[in-house]
C-alpha cells in the first residue's frame, strides 16, 4: 500500500504544479484537441508516445519563457556518434528543471538560437515536406516528413510529463468512455462482459476497447466497491530497464497494448457467486465515466 500511496502523492504533486506553473500550447488549438494527432500515452509503433504529435501545419511558439539548451539539425553532424529520431529540433530548459521539446520543424527561426526565448515567440515553422540531404556526391538520403512532436520532461523527477497537466486547459474536449470491456483468464480465453455473464471463478486480466483518439488520463478497476487496479497516465518514467506508466505496479508498452485492439487494465479476481465489476476512466478535465456488469461465478 505504502507504494499506492507514494504514487497517488506524486499525481497530486504533479496536478498541484499544472496550476502554479503553466505553458502555453506550441501551436494554434482553436478548433480543440482535433488537432492533436496521437496523444500521450498510446500506443505509437510499439512505444509509448511521450507527447503530443499535432497535424497542424502552423508556426510553432516557445510554450513558456526558457533557453534553449539543444538544437538538433540532422543536416549537420554536429553530435558525433548521436543519432535522434527527433529530426530538426529545439529542446528549451525552463525554470522548476522543466525541458520543453519541439521536433519537426522544417526551418528554425535563427534569433531563438542565441539563447533565450520567450512564451509565444516563434520558435520556427513546421515540416511540411520531405527533406533530401547530401551524404557524399554519389548518395542522397530522403528523409521523411516530420510529424510536430511537442514533449514536457520533468528533469528534477526523471518523468515525461502528459502536456494536458501543464498547458492551458481546452475548454471542452472529446468525451472518453470505457467502451467493451474483456476479461482473459489463465489460459488465454478471452470473453466480453457484454456477453458472457457467467464465468469460473478465479483471476482475470482485464481489457478495454483501445481507441487511439480517445486515450484516458486514469483507469481504475473495482471488483464488489474494491479497487483491485489503477493505471495512471499521467507520466512516463524509466523503471528497471523499462519505459513505464505506473500505478500499483509499473507497465511496458506490451503489458498496456498486447495488440492494437486491447487496453490492459489491469488484474482482477473473481469469486463465487455475484461480483459487480466497475470499470471507470478518467478524462485530462478530472471527468469520470463508468460501466459496471454483473457476473455470476462458480
Amino acid at each position: 500500500m505504502k507504494f499506492s500511496k507514494k504514487i497517488s502523492f506524486i499525481s497530486f504533486i504533479i496536478f498541484i504544479s499544472s496550476f502554479l506553473f503553466a505553458f502555453d500550447w506550441p501551436v494554434d488549438v482553436s478548433s480543440g484537441e482535433s488537432q492533436i494527432k496521437t496523444n500521450f500515452a498510446e500506443n505509437r509503433g510499439n512505444a509509448f508516445s511521450k507527447g503530443f504529435v499535432f497535424s497542424s501545419s502552423e508556426d510553432v511558439k516557445a510554450s513558456e519563457d526558457g533557453v534553449v539548451l539543444v538544437h538538433i539539425n540532422p543536416e549537420n553532424n554536429y553530435y558525433e556518434n548521436f543519432t535522434s529520431t527527433l529530426g530538426n529540433s529545439l529542446i528549451l530548459i525552463h525554470k522548476d528543471e522543466m525541458i520543453s521539446v519541439y521536433s519537426g520543424f522544417e526551418e528554425i527561426n535563427e534569433t531563438c538560437l542565441d539563447g533565450e526565448v520567450s512564451k509565444g515567440s516563434i520558435l520556427g515553422s513546421l515540416n511540411k515536406k520531405s527533406t533530401e540531404i547530401e551524404e557524399d556526391s554519389t548518395k542522397k538520403q530522403v528523409l521523411p516528413k516530420k510529424d510536430f512532436e511537442f514533449q514536457i520532461i520533468d528533469i528534477r523527477n526523471t518523468v515525461v510529463i502528459n502536456p494536458f497537466l501543464l498547458l492551458s486547459k481546452l475548454e471542452k474536449i472529446s468525451p472518453v468512455f470505457p467502451g467493451k470491456i474483456f476479461v482473459v483468464n489463465k489460459k488465454g480465453t478471452e470473453y466480453s462482459l457484454e456477453e458472457k455473464k457467467s464465468l469460473a471463478s478465479g483471476v482475470y486480466s482485464i481489457y478495454r476497447e483501445y481507441f487511439p483518439s480517445r486515450m484516458p488520463l486514469k483507469t481504475s478497476v473495482f471488483v464488489n466497491g474494491e479497487e483491485s487496479s489503477t493505471i495512471n497516465f499521467d507520466t512516463i518514467l524509466y523503471k528497471e530497464n523499462r519505459i513505464c506508466v505506473s500505478g500499483k505496479d509499473f507497465f511496458p508498452i506490451e503489458k498496456i497494448y498486447p495488440n492494437n485492439k486491447r487496453q490492459f487494465l489491469g488484474e482482477i479476481e473473481i469469486s463465487r457467486g455475484k461480483n459487480l465489476i466497475s470499470v471507470i476512466v478518467t478524462d485530462c478535465l478530472g471527468v469520470e465515466r463508468r460501466i459496471n456488469h454483473t457476473i455470476e461465478a462458480w
